[in-house]
């Protein structure tokens, strides 16, 4: 199930939105959660439930006296993942958008058309975030989303899992670790590194380019893999 919430301040703008998703549920048979909120504000407070999380929010970037760019902003500081899609009648803040990590920024006399391509890409997104590795250390086993996941590192008889904030170390084998993971997600492009090629921002002579400003050694022999993966990723 997909949980969505939708955010406009016209009554009639919100309906209008609503009837579009209820149609495309319909079409398709997906099973849908939606919530609607007429206020930012009204949202906000819903977010900052602990028992409250979507997996998407339709936004309004302007709310009356709110702006929806704003609303975001605390959107992000309450929730780092949830997909924010902006629908407006406006291009004058399409690049402040972004800066929020906007997953989409839609003209809505143009949502109804591209509505199903939008959910098709929504539900991909989804769908890589619900893959995860898992670990045992000290007995407890943990789980870990795909998008968490920058590289593992192989140090001897350990594994080191590279976050964006911190590093995990426990022990096993880069092969194994290979074994477990789906096919085309990782790649790997030395004896020592699996990367995820989400996070792969290009390949400059024998070395791998990450988002994250980090080069990782290419082998040879690996070459020839690690484009194709990057070339895949990139469509």
């Amino acid at each position: 199930m997909i949980r969505m919430a939708v955010c406009d301040d016209e009554k009639e703008g919100l309906q209008w939105i609503t009837n579009i998703i209820s149609k495309w549920q319909s079409l398709t048979g997906e099973k849908l959660s939606v919530d609607t909120f007429s206020k930012g504000g009204e949202l906000l407070k819903a977010l900052k439930n602990d028992s409250v999380i979507y997996d998407m929010i339709l936004l309004d970037i302007r709310l009356g006296n709110m702006d929806g760019v704003e609303i975001a902003r605390q959107i992000r500081s309450i929730n780092e993942q949830v997909l924010v899609l902006f629908v407006t009648n406006y291009m004058d803040q399409i690049f402040e958008a972004f800066k929020v990590n906007a997953f989409r920024y839609i003209m809505k006399e143009r949502l109804e058309l591209e509505f199903n391509e939008v959910m098709e890409d929504v539900k991909q997104e989804l769908s890589k975030r619900e893959q995860y590795f898992t670990y045992c250390v000290k007995g407890k086993i943990i789980k870990l989303y795909y998008h968490e996941i920058i590289y593992f590192e192989s140090k001897l008889k350990y594994v080191e899992i590279h976050l964006q904030n911190e590093t995990i170390c426990f022990r096993g084998k880069l092969n194994e670790v290979m074994e477990e993971l789906n096919k085309g997600a990782f790649v790997r492009c030395h004896q020592s590194f699996l990367v995820n090629v989400e996070q792969i921002k290009g390949i400059e002579n024998n070395r791998l380019l990450l988002n994250t400003g980090e080069a990782l050694p290419i082998s040879n022999s690996r070459k020839s893999e690690v484009e194709q993966a990057f070339l895949w990723s990139l469509k």
